[in-house]
């Protein structure tokens, strides 16, 4: 008889199920990796369409119902929000992990000294990869831009995006940089401005093009009369009595106007709607006004102009207006005007313009650059960097096998070897996507990592093992490192999970 009202499973079963989870998440997204990778295509219930190949995007936007799915996916975002990019690798490496394990269990081998193999594992392979270092200089940090865009649309106009990317890291962190994109245009024409964007035009053609000292007012809202409540109706009873109420709400707009550019304010930003003959009062006096500014953009300017950003016009004081040298218009033939800041009293603050023939390719050019900013910058802040296409897991794998392995001895070093043979999920994975053959290209990379021979790696263009350094396939040693942590981390909290088990609702206290 059970003494429980809840959906309990045997500890054989959970595991199967957790790990066949897992495997699904990770077959999701693993034709997506390397530059030969396929594209996915996400269609949400509001008729939204979505072409990607980039691994966290998909995540996060399937919807997952199964418990350890989302756990798994987790993985994905701790990936991105620490190193921007190898969500995908860290997928596939957890579920081949999982996989791995599941044929120890099948041999009797208990899931405590499978976890206890795999953190000695993953320690032994971050001591190896620290080896693995290489120090990177300029023209390396524009190899790892390159390879964080290889197999995406930013893949034709990598050479000019690269040397963008140096630029706006140069300037500021990737979260700092405001990017702003543009359709109708190539991929060429994308720049990266001496300066921050304004992502909105003047409201009105009198507005001065150029603006000296500027003293920006921010606000989060609208500058317009509140309207009446729904079904309430105003009844004048004379065309005196309604010139009469015209002129008051009037007066009401120049008071707003009044107190703003008494404060010093040259240039107006509001996230919501300005009034036209607000607009037009603006332009009279001189002072440049623009609506509907995205919070983002309007953050992005608060940081770098010292400013604050207000709720409203009532609360704007003098010390809340952000400041820079000067404001102009930037005009591109074929596109509508935008507005750019200079001389920004905070300097680590930049801006880049994205351009692309459809908004669809403008997007996703967009994902690519925000992870190849994430690599370049966290090449240059942690100074190591190592070589790809799947170089570094078959010299840690080797390095497991051959040397930690034999050394820990006893069950254990079955499990090192089960998280070796995991790590090699990668190259054949880059094999398979690019339609050579896993297990030739893979003897192949071992073959090549026999003596001095760490950086060899698997060029899926020409289907050959060189040396992946000199190819210029360069990526962050953090991505790697903590690729394989994650990975090791959520595998280790799946194995042991012996229930699944349906727990009842939460109990809410009456009130007395």
């Amino acid at each position: 008889m059970s003494v429980t009202d809840a959906s309990q499973q045997s500890s054989e079963t959970a595991l199967s199920i957790n790990i066949a989870h897992a495997q699904v998440v990770a077959d999701t997204v693993r034709s997506t990796l390397g530059p030969k990778g396929l594209d996915k295509m996400l269609a949400d219930a509001g008729g939204r369409v979505t072409i990607t190949n980039d691994g966290a995007t998909i995540l996060r936007n399937v919807n997952w119902v199964s418990p350890i799915a989302k756990k798994i996916v987790e993985v994905a975002r701790t990936q991105e929000e620490q190193c921007y990019d190898g969500t995908t690798t860290a997928i596939i490496l957890t579920a081949e992990l999982l996989k791995q394990a599941q044929m120890l269990l099948d041999r009797g081998v208990h899931p405590t000294t499978i976890v206890e193999g795999y953190r000695a594992a993953v320690l032994h392979a971050k001591e190896h990869l620290n080896g693995l270092a290489i120090v990177p200089d300029d023209d390396l940090l524009l190899q790892v831009a390159k390879t964080a865009m290889t197999g995406k649309s930013a893949e034709g106009e990598r050479d000019h995006l690269a040397k963008l990317c140096l630029e706006v890291v140069d300037a500021s962190r990737p979260e700092s940089v405001h990017i702003m994109t543009r359709t109708g245009s190539p991929i060429s024409d994308s720049f990266s401005p001496n300066g921050i964007v304004i992502g909105r035009q003047k409201m009105h053609n009198a507005m001065p093009k150029s603006v000296d000292d500027v003293k920006l007012a921010l606000i989060d809202g609208n500058l317009e009369l509140e309207g009446f409540g729904s079904g309430v109706n105003l009844n004048l009873n004379s065309y005196s009595e309604a010139e009469e109420y015209r002129e008051g709400q009037r007066a009401k707009l120049k008071e707003m106007a009044d107190h703003i550019i008494g404060l010093g304010a040259n240039i107006v930003l509001t996230t919501k709607n300005v009034d036209p003959w607000l607009a037009e009062y603006f332009a009279k006096k001189n002072v440049v006004c623009a609506r509907r500014c995205a919070a983002s953009n309007l953050e992005a300017i608060a940081e770098s102009c010292d400013g604050l950003i207000v709720s409203g016009w009532e609360d704007l004081e003098e010390e809340d207006l952000g400041s820079a040298g000067k404001c102009e218009e930037v005009i591109q033939e074929g596109q509508p005007p935008f507005m750019l800041l200079h001389d920004t009293p905070t300097a680590n603050t930049a801006s880049l313009i994205i351009c692309a023939p459809t908004e669809e390719v403008a997007h996703e050019i967009r994902r690519a650059m925000d992870d190849a900013m994430g690599v370049v910058w966290l090449a240059k802040k942690e100074g190591e960097v190592v070589a790809g296409g799947g170089a570094p897991q078959v010299d840690i794998a080797m390095h497991l096998r051959n040397t930690t392995a034999p050394m820990v001895g006893g069950r254990e070093s079955l499990a090192i070897e089960a998280f070796a043979e995991a790590l090699e999920i990668v190259p054949r994975t880059l094999a398979e996507n690019a339609g050579l053959s896993p297990i030739d290209m893979l003897m192949e990379l071992r073959q090549s990592h026999v003596g001095d021979s760490a950086r060899f790696g698997l060029n899926v263009y020409s289907g050959s093992v060189v040396d992946m350094a000199e190819e210029g396939v360069i990526e962050p040693l953090r991505v790697v490192r903590q690729a394989m942590e994650s990975a090791t981390e959520t595998a280790v909290m799946v194995l042991r999970i012996d229930d699944i088990i349906t727990a009842k609702e939460p109990e809410i206290e009456e009130l007395v």
